[in-house]
């Protein structure tokens, strides 16, 4: 009896991946967090920083921001170091402030939209504290907070 090991097949996973599923799953996250929270306004109205919508918010917006910021650190070290980026991982690089760093544009704007989004978060915190609570959803600091998330999502398209 000829008992033969076979090896396990060797797969890899696209080098850009994982970094696009990161930001698309911190996407997915952070837009049903928004439906739930607009529903939890509907019904139950006023709500404080800590419900679980606003979590689901800006957990799903701290998630895109990380990934995007670790491929924007991974591009800028390749870069320094004199490989060749690939641009299936986001697209073409680009200097970022007076090219200290290298970043793909679609990372460039998907974490910009994510860091714009947990600033305008931290700003809504203040407002209510300050002035209490919106009568209405479309309040300035609502639609800004829309806005950054659209850029989000015009980085994938």
């Amino acid at each position: 009896m000829d008992i033969t090991a076979v090896a396990p097949s060797t797969r890899t996973v696209p080098k850009g991946l994982v970094p696009a599923s990161l930001v698309l799953g911190g996407t997915l996250l952070s837009l049903v967090g928004l439906t739930w929270d607009i529903q939890w306004h509907s019904d139950v109205g006023p709500d404080t920083f800590f419900t679980m919508p606003h979590l689901f918010l800006y957990a799903g917006s701290a998630l895109s921001g990380l990934a995007s910021l670790v491929v924007v650190l991974m591009t800028t070290a390749d870069a320094k170091r004199d490989r060749t980026v690939d641009p299936i991982v986001g697209g073409r690089a680009v200097g970022v402030f007076g090219r200290t760093f290298a970043a793909p544009v679609g990372y460039l704007i998907s974490g910009t939209g994510a860091a714009l989004f947990l600033v305008y978060g931290l700003w809504d915190q203040w407002w209510h504290g300050l002035y209490g609570f919106d009568a209405v959803i479309d309040s300035p600091r609502t639609s800004g907070c829309c806005c950054r998330s659209r850029s989000r999502w015009s980085a994938r398209s």
